[in-house]
C-alpha cells in the first residue's frame, strides 16, 4: 500500500549519522516501474561510491563507461570494502512477493494508530515552528469533532494525514471551511480504493491556478527522479510560469514562493538536477539535451549546427555531450536565452558572440577540474560585448577564471550564486577579490590563493554560504575578523592541506549555523574557537588531526559538552 512512509523510513535510517559513521559507501536509488541497468549503475555511482572512486584514484568520467565498465567498477568497490563493516541492502516495496524473493527479514509496516493519526494531523496543520512540540499544538475545541473525521478518512496512511494537514493548514479555521473539506473528501474517496490518490486529487483541486501548471510540469520528469530546486525552478520561468510580482525578482522571490506552498501542501517532498527533431521545433522554450556517445568510440570534437541560432524562443538550454564540443557563432541571437548550462562539457570552444545574451541569468561554463575554457576571440576581453555587459546574471559558474574577476565581475549587481575554479594547477590568484555587495552564494576551487581571503569576503553584507575547497587557499591561518560575516550561516572549508588554525575574533561570524571541515589534515587548537560561534548548530569534521578529534572529544567542561552534542566526526 502507497503512503505508509516505507520510503522516508528507509531514508532516515540511510542519513542517520550512526549509520553514515559506520558504513564507508552509502547509495541511495530508485527503481522506478520503467527503468534501466545503466541508469541503476549510474545512480550508484553518482553517491557516495564516487567519493571512494576517487579516494583509490579513479578519476575517468563514470559519464563515458559503458553498462559493463559501471557494473565492474562498482563491483570491484564493493570487493574492496572493510569486512568488519559488513555490508546492508535495505528494500522498500509496496509487491510483498519482491520481498519475499529477497530472501530477507520482511517487516510490513502498520498504519497510525488513531492517536498517532490525530497527533499527526495537529503538528501539520497547527504547528507553528520547527520547534515545536506536540504539546504546544492545540485543536480548537470546535474543530475537534470534524477534525477527527477526517483524520479517520484517512485510514491510518502517514502521506494522507500530512496532505490533509497541509491543505487544512491553509485554510480559514472555521467548522464550516472544515466541512466542506471532509464533503470533498468523501466523493473523492468514494471514486476508488486508493485514500491517497483521492485526497492528493484533492489537494490538486484547491491549488491556485497559477500552481497547477507548475505542478504538473513535474511530470515531464521519470517517476521517482529527484530534481534540483533551482532548475524546477528556472524551467518553470521559462515555460512562463512564473510571473513577476511587485518588485520581487522572478525566481528567488516568486518562483521559490511557489515552490515553498507545494512542499508545505506536502505535494513536493524537498530532500536536506537528434537535430532532426529540433528543426521544427522554432517556438521552444526548454532544451534539456544529453547525447549519448559510444565509450569505445573516438570522436575527436564535436560541432553544433548553426541552426541551433534559430531557436529565438529559447529559454533554458542545458547540454551533455562529448567531451569536445564547439558551439556556433548563431548562439549570440538567442536573445530570450536566461539559463546557459555547459559546465559538463570538458574542452569547450565558444566564441565572444556569448556575450550578446545580456537577458542570462545563469550561466555556468564548466565544473570539472580539467575542463579548459577556449574563448576564440581575444576581443571578448574588451570589447562593449563583455560580460560587464550581462547585468541580469544571478548565477555565474565559471572555470578559468582570471579574464571574470579582473574584468566584469564587479559590475555584476544583480549576481547571488558565485563558483570560481582554476583547473590549471600551475596558476593562482595572485591580484585581489573584488566582488559584487549583493552576493548570497560563493565557491572559490582550486584558487592557490597566497592571502587570507576572509578579509575581503568578511565584509561582503548578504553572504549566506561560502566553500574554498580543493586548496582555494595555501596559507596556514583563516582569520575572521570582529563583526566579518554579518550573515553567513554556512562555512565549509575543504581538502585545505596547509592550514592549521581557524580564527574566530569578537562578534565574528555572529549568524552561523553550520560548520563543515573536511580533509584538512594540519588544523589544530579548533575547540576553543568553536565556543565563540554562539548560533552554531551543526558541526561535521572528516578526515582530520588526530590530535584535534581528542581535543573535541576529551576536554572536561559543560560548554564543551554542547559542542559535542553538535558535531559529527568521521
Amino acid at each position: 500500500m502507497g503512503g505508509l512512509g516505507k520510503t522516508t523510513l528507509a531514508k532516515k535510517v540511510y542519513n542517520d549519522p550512526d549509520v553514515n559513521r559506520h558504513f564507508q559507501c552509502r547509495a541511495l536509488v530508485y527503481v522506478s516501474q520503467v527503468y534501466t541497468i545503466r541508469e541503476l549503475l549510474m545512480g550508484i555511482a553518482k553517491k557516495d561510491f564516487m567519493t571512494a572512486l576517487k579516494q583509490e584514484g579513479e578519476t575517468e568520467d563514470i559519464r563515458n563507461m559503458s553498462e559493463n565498465q559501471l557494473g565492474k567498477k562498482v563491483c570491484e568497490l564493493c570487493l574492496h570494502l572493510p569486512e568488519s563493516n559488513g555490508s546492508r541492502v535495505l528494500i522498500t516495496t509496496r509487491n510483498q512477493q519482491i520481498a519475499l524473493d529477497a530472501y530477507a527479514k520482511l517487516y510490513q509496516l502498520r498504519p497510525l494508530g488513531e492517536k498517532e493519526s490525530w497527533e499527526l494531523f495537529l503538528k501539520k496543520t497547527f504547528r507553528t515552528g520547527s520547534r515545536s512540540t506536540i504539546s504546544q499544538v492545540e485543536c480548537p475545541a470546535e474543530l475537534e469533532d470534524v477534525g477527527k473525521k477526517i483524520t479517520g478518512k484517512c485510514k491510518g496512511l502517514p502521506l494522507a494525514i500530512v496532505v490533509s494537514g497541509g491543505l487544512l493548514s491553509r485554510k480559514e479555521k472555521t467548522p464550516s471551511s472544515w466541512e466542506k473539506i471532509l464533503r470533498s473528501m468523501e466523493w473523492h474517496l468514494s471514486q476508488g480504493p486508493e485514500s491517497c490518490m483521492g485526497i492528493l486529487a484533492l489537494s490538486y483541486r484547491d491549488l491556485p491556478y497559477f500552481l497547477k501548471s507548475c505542478f504538473l510540469y513535474c511530470g515531464v520528469f521519470p517517476e521517482d527522479c529527484e530534481i534540483k530546486a533551482s532548475k524546477l525552478i528556472r524551467m518553470w520561468v521559462a515555460e512562463g510560469f512564473v510571473q513577476a510580482r511587485g518588485e520581487e525578482t522572478v525566481e528567488e522571490g516568486v518562483g521559490e514562493d511557489y515552490l515553498e506552498e507545494l512542499i508545505h501542501r506536502s505535494m513536493i517532498q524537498i530532500q536536506m538536477n537528434f537535430w532532426s527533431c529540433l528543426r521544427s521545433a522554432k517556438l521552444l522554450t526548454v532544451l534539456d539535451l544529453t547525447l549519448t556517445v559510444d565509450p569505445d568510440r573516438e570522436i575527436p570534437e564535436m560541432k553544433l549546427p548553426k541552426e541551433i541560432g534559430e531557436f529565438i524562443h529559447l529559454k533554458y538550454f542545458r547540454f551533455l555531450g562529448p567531451r569536445r564540443t564547439r558551439f556556433p557563432w548563431s548562439i549570440g541571437r538567442l536573445i530570450n536565452l536566461e539559463t546557459l548550462d555547459l559546465r559538463h562539457i570538458f574542452f569547450l570552444d565558444i566564441p565572444f558572440s556569448i556575450w550578446k545574451l545580456h537577458q542570462l541569468r545563469h550561466l555556468y561554463l564548466g565544473a570539472y577540474p580539467i575542463l579548459r575554457m577556449q574563448i576564440r576571440d581575444q576581443r571578448c576581453f574588451s570589447s562593449h560585448l563583455g560580460i560587464d555587459k550581462m547585468t541580469n546574471l544571478q548565477t555565474l559558474y565559471v572555470e578559468q577564471h582570471g579574464w571574470v574577476v579582473r574584468r566584469g565581475l564587479p559590475k555584476l549587481t544583480q549576481l547571488r550564486k558565485l563558483y570560481i575554479g582554476e583547473p590549471n594547477m600551475s596558476s593562482n590568484i595572485s591580484y585581489e577579490l573584488i566582488f559584487p555587495s549583493n552576493l548570497v552564494e560563493l565557491i572559490l576551487d582550486c584558487c592557490r590563493l597566497k592571502q587570507d581571503p576572509m578579509l575581503t569576503l568578511g565584509k561582503l553584507p548578504n553572504l549566506r554560504a561560502l566553500k574554498l575547497i580543493n586548496n582555494a587557499y595555501f596559507g596556514k591561518k583563516i582569520t575572521c575578523s570582529s563583526r566579518a560575516f554579518s550573515r553567513l550561516e554556512f562555512l565549509g572549508l575543504k581538502d585545505l592541506i596547509y592550514l592549521e588554525e581557524l580564527i574566530v575574533e569578537e562578534s565574528a561570524l555572529p549568524s552561523l549555523k553550520t560548520l563543515q571541515i573536511y580533509h584538512c589534515y594540519e588544523m589544530e587548537n579548533l575547540l576553543h574557537q568553536l565556543q565563540k560561534l554562539k548560533s552554531l548548530q551543526q558541526v561535521k569534521l572528516e578526515n582530520m588531526n588526530d590530535s584535534l578529534i581528542e581535543e573535541i572529544k576529551n576536554t572536561k567542561g559543560e560548554e564543551f559538552d554542547k559542542i559535542r552534542l553538535i558535531t559529527s566526526i568521521t
